[in-house]
């Protein structure tokens, strides 16, 4: 694989009535900004199989309705990625976190009330009109 072409990856946000599922990344890209789930894309796989693989990987929850919203060029120093921004609804499980060494802890938080410390890609996804409750209800 070419590191000096970006990574393409696929984050999951996941509503609950008026809220979104957020989680405080810690090891990686972004540590003590606040992101949905999600992950790169494996090769083969098409955007919603990424979405639900990475949720009931990271939080144990089965997602459904699953769609696709707006992506995102991310440039900052050191770093180059494109995201793929989708919604989805919890169709069942509950919620854990599987993977306590990237994610320090899950959150439900109110969609008009999410913290000003965001993941940059969440930040430029939320700048250009993504509105995950919006999308789900179309």
């Amino acid at each position: 694989m070419n590191q000096s072409r970006p990574a393409v990856g696929v984050g999951v946000y996941i509503v609950n009535a008026d809220h979104l599922l957020m989680g405080r990344r810690i090891n990686s890209v972004g540590a003590g900004t606040w992101a949905p789930c999600g992950g790169h894309l494996e090769r083969g796989e098409t955007f919603v199989e990424c979405a639900m693989r990475e949720a009931k990987e990271e939080t144990g929850l089965i997602i459904t309705n699953v769609r696709q919203g707006v992506v995102t060029n991310n440039i900052t120093p050191g770093n180059h990625s494109v995201t793929i921004h989708m919604a989805a609804e919890v169709e069942r499980g509950r919620l854990v976190n599987w993977e306590p060494n990237k994610c320090e802890e899950w959150m439900w938080m109110p969609l008009n009330a999410l913290p000003a410390n965001l993941f940059h890609p969440v930040s430029l996804a939320l700048e250009a009109g993504f509105d995950p409750a919006r999308l789900l209800a179309e």
